[in-house]
């Protein structure tokens, strides 16, 4: 992250006591003054892995729960925050550092009231043993169903409104019965696509998006991919889209949700080249975003300056 001059400092002190100010005038904290907050868990200190709390004013929402490795740090959060009850959790792809935190949250005693997941075949995962096994798939489907919580497909489309400019979507999602390309999927281009839109913002969850779909959606869903915020697809390293993607979604702010050991490696160096606004969990550490009516607001653990974008509004809508 570039240093910002002095001038540009001070306005952003200005823009936060502006912010603190209408904090305390509504009387409403921040539930009122930022009904979306988006917080990327770190879980990715030593090993890459994504877990992402939505705060939907008063609701909780989990998208993937990490590592297994790593979920006493994404429990330890959750209970920190006093948080006893997610409305649900969407486990973009079955992958182990998307689904391995699973089953710990479910016995931690934080109430999971529905898991959004979609299991690959048996052939599917046996192709990708580094990341899907079938005894875990069978594991996590008897924690779900021991925890009491409905077990529910992700179809495109998936809609959940929780105000009227304030709405959750699964945009795209595929498996090889529906795939829009000529061949069979990868694990990580069955990833549900997530775009959280609010007030005049757009927040673009990926999963670990692959370079075949990620062409493909490059080429045919323009308008429906631009986003102001995007989570970059599969931790920044290779195989992830092509540049033309990233410039398709126009995002003027990512995430990276890597160890700093793989974003300071070769595998990242395209991205870090290509996305300088970049804020990575196991740089940055706990990272948070602010959503109100016209903007957002940025912060992170270590490492970085506050970041307010507003305005961002490009008639897309």
């Amino acid at each position: 992250m570039c240093m910002r001059t002095p001038l540009k400092i001070i306005a952003i002190i200005i823009l936060l006591l502006l912010l603190i100010g209408l904090w305390f005038f509504y009387g409403g904290g921040k539930q009122k003054l930022f009904p979306f907050q988006w917080t990327v868990v770190n879980v990715a200190e030593g090993i890459q892995g994504d877990a992402h709390l939505l705060r939907f004013h008063d609701r909780y929402w989990l998208i993937d729960a990490g590592h297994e490795s790593a979920a006493g740090t994404l429990i330890a959060y959750l209970k920190r925050k006093n948080i006893g009850v997610l409305d649900a959790v969407i486990i973009t792809h079955a992958h182990t550092d998307h689904y391995g935190g699973l089953i710990p949250l479910l016995a931690s005693g934080i109430r999971v009231n529905e898991v959004y997941i979609n299991f690959p075949d048996e052939k599917k995962c046996l192709t990708e043993p580094w990341g899907c096994s079938l005894q875990e798939m069978n594991n996590v489907q008897a924690a779900i169903r021991d925890h009491g919580a409905r077990q529910k497909s992700i179809v495109k489309g998936m809609k959940q409104e929780f105000a009227k400019d304030l709405r959750m979507e699964v945009i795209h999602v595929y498996g090889d019965n529906n795939s829009p390309l000529n061949h069979p999927l990868d694990i990580n281009d069955m990833s549900a696509l997530v775009m959280i839109y609010h007030g005049e913002s757009r927040y673009f969850l990926t999963g670990d998006l692959n370079v075949r779909l990620g062409d493909w959606l490059t080429k045919n869903d323009r308008p429906g991919i631009l986003a102001d915020l995007l989570k970059v697809p599969h931790h920044g390293a290779d195989s992830l889209p092509h540049n033309e993607f990233f410039q398709a979604v126009g995002a003027k702010d990512t995430i990276v949700t890597a160890p700093r050991l793989l974003w300071e490696g070769q595998l990242c160096l395209r991205i870090k080249q290509l996305l300088p606004n970049s804020y990575v969990s196991g740089v940055h550490g706990q990272i948070d975003i602010y959503s109100y009516k016209s903007g957002y607001l940025i912060l992170c653990e270590r490492g970085c300056l506050p970041k307010i974008r507003n305005k961002v509004s490009r008639d897309r809508l």
